[in-house]
C-alpha cells in the first residue's frame, strides 16, 4: 500500500503485482493524473478508510464517479459494514487486517460474504499462521510483511486538540511530521487524516518478516514515508523473500505465542 503519494515522484518502475491507494486520494483532483498513470501501471485497488464519518460518507456515497473515472480493479475494505458500499460494482474484495482474522472460520465466514483476499492479522504467530496456510483450501491469503503497523486509529485530532474538523485549521499536519515520544525515547509517527479528524499512530519500528516458509497468495508491503529510492530496495528485498535486519525493524509476533 502506498500510504503516501508524492506528485512528483515517478513510480513507474515499481516491481509490483497491485497497488493499494487510500480512498482520500481519489476525491482530491490534484492527484487525478498521477492517479490516471498508476491505473495504466499497476492493478490499483481504492484502499478504504478505517474510519468513516461524515465528510468521507458523502464522498463514498459518490463512489460510481471514481470508479467510472479511473481503471480498478478493487477494493481495500477496512470494515465489514463497507461491503455495503463496494460489492455491487463486481470488482475484488480485499479484507484488510482490520478485520482481526486469526483463524480459519472466520476466514471462511469472510469468503462467503464475496471478499476474494484476506489480509492475516499482523497479531498472529508463525506456527498459527502455517497451520492455517496448509489447511486454508483455495482460500487467497495475504500477509504484511513489511511496513509500520498502526497502534491506534482515533476520532480525534492531536495536533488540533479537536474533534471536528475547524475551518480555520492551518493544516499544519500537511506540512512538518509530528511524533509522540515515549519514556525510552522512541518516536511514534503521527499521521492525521483531516478529511474527517482521524489520527493514526504508527509503531516506532517498521514490522519486516521472511515469508519464505509460507506459501501466501500475495505478500504486502505497506509504505508510510519512504522515498521511491527506499520502496525500490525494499521490494528487491522482500521480492527474496528476506526480511530487512537492523535496529529499526520487529519481527513483530511472528516468533511468539498467541
Amino acid at each position: 500500500m502506498l500510504n503516501n503519494l508524492i506528485l512528483d515522484a515517478d513510480y513507474s518502475n515499481l516491481d509490483l503485482d497491485r497497488l493499494y491507494i487510500p480512498f482520500k486520494y481519489f476525491i482530491n483532483q490534484d492527484y487525478k493524473n498521477l492517479l490516471n498513470t498508476l491505473c495504466s501501471l499497476y492493478d490499483v485497488y481504492i484502499y478504504m478508510p478505517t474510519i468513516i464519518r461524515n465528510n468521507y460518507l458523502k464522498h463514498i456515497l459518490k463512489l460510481d464517479n471514481i470508479v467510472n473515472s479511473f481503471n480498478i480493479q478493487g477494493f481495500v475494505i477496512s470494515h465489514i459494514s463497507q461491503l455495503e458500499f463496494v460489492r455491487s460494482y463486481n470488482l475484488e474484495i480485499i479484507g484488510n487486517y482490520t478485520l482481526n482474522v486469526m483463524n480459519l472460520n472466520t476466514a471462511s465466514f469472510l469468503e462467503n460474504l464475496g471478499l476474494n483476499t484476506i489480509t492475516l492479522s499482523p497479531e498472529l504467530d508463525k506456527q498459527t499462521i502455517l497451520d492455517m496456510l496448509n489447511n486454508s483450501g483455495s482460500t487467497n491469503f495475504e500477509l504484511i510483511v513489511y511496513g509500520k503497523l498502526p497502534l491506534m486509529t482515533s476520532n480525534y485530532c492531536l495536533i488540533g486538540h479537536t474533534n471536528h474538523c475547524l475551518s480555520t485549521c492551518n493544516k499544519n499536519c500537511e506540512k512538518q511530521s509530528y511524533y509522540l515520544k515515549d519514556r525510552l525515547g522512541f518516536l511514534f509517527k503521527i499521521v492525521p487524516d483531516n478529511i474527517d479528524t482521524i489520527t493514526t499512530v504508527y509503531n516506532s519500528k517498521t514490522t519486516s518478516i521472511s515469508h519464505n516458509e509460507f506459501n501466501l497468495s500475495y505478500v504486502r508491503m505497506d509504505f508510510l514515508d519512504e522515498s521511491i529510492d527506499e520502496i525500490k530496495n525494499i521490494i528487491d528485498t522482500i521480492k527474496t523473500g528476506n526480511r530487512l535486519e537492523g535496529k529499526d525493524y520487529t519481527n513483530g509476533n511472528i516468533n511468539r505465542i498467541v
